[in-house]
Formats: C-alpha cells, sequence, structure tokens
C-alpha cells in the first residue's frame, strides 16, 4: 500500500511540474532564462522536506520518548536515542532553514511557496509510512 501512495504521489508532482511548464511557456517565459529560478524551486521543496523530517525526530527527542533515530548505529550503543534524535532534528532545522533562505520562500512569488508546502507534503506522506510501521 506505501508503495502505490508514493508512486501516485510521484505522479501527481510529475503532472504539476508538467503544468507549471506549460503555464510558463503560456506566459510566453523563456525557460532557458529561468534556470535559476528552477534552482530556486527545488531549494524550496527541499527546504519543506527537511523541517517535515525535524519535527518528528526533535519533539521525540526533546519529550524523551522513544523513536528511531537515524544517527544512533553512528554514535554508539551508550549515546541516548532521545539525544540522538534531537541533533538529527536540528541538523534538519539549519539546513531547512539554509534551503528556506536560498530559495526564497518568503518572496511574494506564490510558486515558491507551493513548492515549500509540496516538498513538506510528501516528506509528511512518506514520514506516515514509514513510522506506521514501528507503531504496529
Amino acid at each position: 500500500m506505501p508503495t502505490l501512495a508514493t508512486i501516485v504521489f510521484c505522479i501527481f508532482l510529475i503532472r504539476v511540474t508538467i503544468f507549471i511548464v506549460q503555464k510558463l511557456k503560456k506566459d510566453g517565459i523563456n525557460l532557458e532564462i529561468d534556470k535559476k529560478l528552477w534552482g530556486k524551486y527545488l531549494s524550496c521543496f527541499i527546504s519543506g522536506v527537511l523541517f517535515a523530517n525535524a519535527i518528528p525526530h526533535f519533539v521525540h527527542g526533546i519529550s524523551g520518548e522513544h523513536f528511531p533515530a537515524p544517527l544512533g548505529q553512528f554514535l554508539g550503543s551508550g549515546f541516548p536515542e532521545y539525544l540522538s534524535n534531537v541533533i538529527w532534528g536540528f541538523i534538519n532545522i539549519v539546513f531547512g532553514y539554509n534551503q528556506f533562505v536560498i530559495g526564497g520562500v518568503s518572496n511574494p512569488d506564490k510558486w515558491r511557496k507551493i513548492f515549500f508546502f509540496a516538498g513538506f507534503l510528501a516528506m509528511s506522506i512518506f514520514l506516515a509510512f514509514v513510522f506506521s510501521h514501528f507503531n504496529q
């Protein structure tokens, strides 16, 4: 089931991208000139992904709850799992904020916000499927 949802979501993202490209062509915007803009959109998307990933790790880490820690295997068995989650969440926040600034999400351009929230939603759906297996 998670694989099917992932495939459907990827198809949705491809369709949205095609729609955006067609709209830009229809509006007479030269896509060759606006390659920098696509880099900004990618930064906005990655920023959303990193912020969405930071939330569960950071919250579970600061509350001391059991939660899968991505850095746990590298830090050794004696390192507290909650501290590993806090560090991982903080790293995601720092890099997410960096991409947020590079992408200019606060810019009045509505597409930057759409890509930011698309990244946030994509990662949230992915994490919902991944973490649902840990709670069963």
